[in-house]
């Protein structure tokens, strides 16, 4: 067999965690995904796998937004570790229920969902810091709701 890449939850997994998902037969491997969304991203992948190390100070923010389990169908997101676009035409109730659910996985302000959706065209760029990552967000009459996630280099 060749080299196979890794699964994004294989990419998610902290520390030698990645190994011990590559030496599981498949039933182990669904059971262990369903403990990483119970304990919630890579630090509880890293408790399940045995790992004493501690969870990246920096989220992938990519990974995490894909282990978003709110409705995502009003919002579009792209990006990779350290950079995540998201935008929706409208922020319909779904959409606002989703960023919380991604502010949650980011210990982002609780509030910041509904800020987000209370910004209107008027207001210009907005921008929301945290120890671990920079958010901005604009709404546009022409573009709907837009937003960047950057984690602190």
């Amino acid at each position: 067999m060749g080299h196979e890449e890794p699964t994004a939850m294989e990419r998610a997994a902290a520390g030698g965690a990645i190994g011990v998902v590559r030496s599981m037969t498949p039933r182990l491997v669904v059971a262990y995904a369903l403990a990483l969304a119970l304990l919630g991203g890579c630090v509880g992948l890293a408790r399940v796998a045995g790992s004493d190390e501690q969870a990246s100070p920096r989220p992938d923010l990519a990974t995490r937004a894909e282990l978003v389990r709110a409705d995502d169908d009003d919002v579009w997101f792209r990006g990779d570790p350290s950079t995540l676009e998201v935008e929706a035409p409208v922020l319909t109730p779904a959409a606002v229920v989703w960023l919380r659910e991604l502010g949650a996985e980011l210990d982002l302000p609780p509030d910041l969902a509904d800020r987000m959706a209370a910004t209107t065209a008027a207001d210009g760029e907005q921008v929301e810091r945290t120890d671990r990552v920079e958010v901005t967000w604009e709404h546009s009459r022409d573009e709907g709701f837009q937003a960047l996630l950057v984690t602190d280099p």
